[in-house]
């Protein structure tokens, strides 16, 4: 069998299994990515067709003079399923990218004079712009976003970058901390180090930075478009590791698969951002211009809220972590697994692109997030029988690379 045959494209899927061109198939241990609740969940096939059989949206928005205008209108939390209690408005974005840039317009639009930091000089700009990122970082392929990530070589032959950006090395609170300034309006990181394949950040790290954010009034925007909702254990990621953020930007394992992304803000930074704090928000207006991103993001937050919520997962979570972690440790070359409800992050001595494609040969579907490290990301719609599957494949997949050692 061609243990690479998956990669040539997968043309139809449903809940974790999925079928490539050559009709072969294999159970997507990835397919939170696409949607928390598993491929071509029915809630969302609906919402899909419900979107499609009114209007898809009203295109491009047409040039303005206005090219100072306000933000958008936002969202009101709860017209999407009430799963955000901790936010109090939500913006939607036609990609994970963009969600990213308006997150970052966002936080330039606070007024210096609102934010109470006693920092006002009169030779730098009214508003602060300085966003504060860290080294290796990835926050999507725009110019902008390329230019707030700390990753060199993706900046490569793009000619100027985007001004208005630090970076500092993980784990460099000194750094960080000189490297803010009086212009400096925020810090934007991922909860975990996708320079190390997806390593979460240390939780001792992530409590300092949000008491540098507070001691100096910046914002802290947390990225995780890349972190699936709900499957660990909490609607987002950093609220499973006990975090707060300003701004949070999503977009893995809510749109179905569908480009798109979210941007939401906490009550105290919407209090302070012109046009939204004067009124409510124009829930109207947003769901018009994204009908079906806001159609499919509300029948995932409905669809997570009628199953229990991302809580109602945690014995099968328990279960998978158990038993993931007593299958590994009879495999001397995986090196550590870290697993938050049902995400896990694997790391190994030998090449990870070797265990994805011994997993592909026994039919499992998984991605190599660096050299050394592969991701695991089940929906919430996972079952046990499943689970028992995908365990005994793994266990074969990596068993096949043990003989191919010791044969070699």
């Amino acid at each position: 069998m061609n243990r690479n045959s998956l990669a040539a494209g997968v043309v139809s899927a449903s809940g974790i299994e999925v079928a490539s061109a050559s009709g072969q198939t294999a159970l997507d241990l990835t397919a939170a990515m696409a949607s928390c609740l598993g491929h071509r969940h029915p809630a969302v096939i609906e919402a899909v067709q419900s979107a499609a059989e009114s209007h898809l949206g009203c295109g491009p928005p047409l040039p303005t003079a206005n090219l100072a205008g306000p933000l958008p209108g936002t969202i009101d939390p709860s017209s999407l399923g009430g799963p955000f209690p901790d936010f109090a408005a939500v913006w939607l974005q036609p990609s994970a990218a963009e969600a990213n840039e308006l997150a970052i317009r966002i936080a330039r639009s606070s007024p210096r004079e609102n934010r109470g930091d006693g920092r006002a000089d009169p030779s730098t700009p009214d508003l602060p712009y300085r966003i504060i990122t860290l080294l290796g970082a990835d926050h999507g392929d725009t110019l902008a976003c390329r230019s707030a990530g700390g990753r060199f070589a993706a900046q490569l032959d793009l000619g100027p970058l985007a001004a208005g950006f630090r970076h500092v090395a993980p784990g460099d609170l000194r750094g960080l901390e000189k490297a803010i300034d009086g212009q400096t309006a925020a810090i934007m990181l991922a909860p975990v180090d996708w320079s190390r394949g997806g390593i979460s950040l240390d939780a001792a790290y992530f409590d300092q930075i949000r008491q540098l954010c507070d001691a100096h009034q910046l914002w802290l925007i947390v990225d995780e478009t890349r972190l699936p909702a709900a499957i660990s254990g909490e609607w987002f990621y950093h609220q499973s590791q006990g975090w707060s953020a300003d701004l949070v930007t999503a977009s893995a394992g809510w749109t179905g698969g569908l480009p798109g992304g979210l941007v939401l803000a906490s009550a105290a930074l919407s209090q302070q951002l012109p046009g939204v704090a004067d009124g409510k928000p124009s829930t109207d207006a947003q769901a018009a211009d994204y009908p079906l991103l806001s159609q499919v993001v509300a029948a995932t937050a409905a669809t997570v809220a009628a199953l229990g919520g991302p809580r109602s997962a945690d014995q099968l979570a328990a279960d998978w972590s158990q038993r993931l972690g007593e299958l590994v440790t009879g495999f001397e070359f995986v090196a550590d697994v870290s697993t938050v409800g049902l995400g896990t992050i694997l790391r190994f001595d030998i090449a990870a692109a070797e265990v994805v494609d011994a997993c592909a040969g026994v039919g499992l579907r998984m991605i190599a997030t660096d050299e050394t490290t592969a991701l695991i990301c089940l929906p919430l719609t996972v079952t046990t029988d499943q689970i028992d599957t995908i365990l005994n494949r793994l266990a074969q997949g990596l068993e096949s690379i043990e003989r191919e050692t010791i044969e070699s």
